[in-house]
């Protein structure tokens, strides 16, 4: 049985070590019809340069300057979609290290689902690096609080994914051909739940491929974040919320909104981190995307309900955010 092309895509941005390390495990896998982009988002050192005579088979594209996760992912899925030459997308964090099968146990699945059910999206099974017991990342659940988490169990995956975490995501090609690529003016965080959520709305389904497994060497933990990660991760969610989420839902789900919402803002107050979700809050509020993309509606007010977490936190994280 003839396998469908796969092109994995990697950005790297100061992470020469890490992403030598992940196409180093990506050299082992089992699956053979693939190809490899990495995109090096102007780092420092010239590290295209080695990893283009380290790997002289793949594929590197050079941005002139740090294009964030969001645009940098663009400029190859672009490469990708002119050419036509992939059926499907896997998107890898340069800090992930993969098992010889995963890429096999993903396709198989996605290949397997009935055409009626539109299954386009894979979440793959994260692990931590440091502690390769412990779940990183099942995909993405999104709350009636307006929050996304990683799922950290697999009953709540089977019932609550909402969509994949793209540092390990396979991707049909047919989705970003109808409802467009990352939104560049995220940079970065959150834009995969913005695309899942547009492809969720234009009837596309996501599975778990459990046996799909990785091993990422970013923390799991609900430690407090950098500042970068906080600005863009509530700013980011914030847009994607007044993008996708239908005014009835919006007016069904408001209480829980702003109980989500304060919540973090209390949450970053008692961490003496006040200036800083304020600031991020008001240009989350005033401010807002300028991304041209349509949204494609397919599924009813509904069924959009139907995928959403009837809760304002996913007890996972809730029980540990004032630790």
């Amino acid at each position: 049985m003839e396998q469908p092309k796969v092109t994995i895509i990697i950005v790297n941005y100061h992470g020469l070590e890490r992403t030598i390390a992940c196409l180093q495990s990506l050299s082992k896998i089992t699956y053979f019809n693939y190809q490899i982009i990495v995109v090096d988002n102007a780092s420092i050192k010239q590290e295209a340069d080695v990893l283009e005579r380290q790997f002289p088979k793949i594929t590197i594209l050079r941005n002139h300057h740090n294009d964030g996760f969001a645009r940098g992912n663009n400029l190859a899925l672009n490469n990708v979609l002119q050419n036509k030459t992939s059926k499907y997308v896997c998107l890898l964090n340069n800090d992930i290290i993969v098992t010889p099968d995963f890429l096999d146990k993903a396709v198989n699945l996605i290949e397997q689902q009935p055409i009626d059910k539109k299954v386009g999206m894979i979440a793959m099974r994260m692990m931590q690096y440091h502690q390769p017991e412990k779940i990183d990342s099942l995909g993405i659940c999104l709350t009636r609080g307006g929050l996304a988490f990683n799922i950290k169990s697999l009953a709540t995956a089977n019932r609550w994914l909402f969509c994949p975490c793209a540092g390990a995501a396979l991707y049909d090609c047919r989705i970003l051909t109808e409802v467009g690529l990352f939104d560049q003016n995220f940079f970065c965080y959150a834009e995969d739940l913005d695309l899942g959520w547009r492809a969720r709305l234009a009837g596309w389904q996501t599975r778990l491929s459990n046996q799909s497994i990785v091993y990422h060497h970013g923390s799991a933990t609900t430690k407090p974040m950098s500042d970068l990660a906080v600005s863009y991760t509530y700013r980011n969610v914030i847009w994607t919320i007044k993008k996708n989420l239908p005014t009835r839902l919006f007016i069904k789900y408001l209480s829980c909104l702003l109980i989500g919402q304060l919540s973090i803002i209390v949450l970053y107050f008692w961490r003496k981190r006040a200036k800083l979700i304020c600031r991020t809050y008001w240009q989350a509020i005033f401010k807002r995307s300028s991304n041209k993309q349509k949204i494609v509606k397919r599924i009813s007010v509904k069924q959009l309900d139907k995928l959403i977490m009837p809760r304002i936190f996913y007890s996972f994280y809730f029980k540990q955010l004032f630790k």
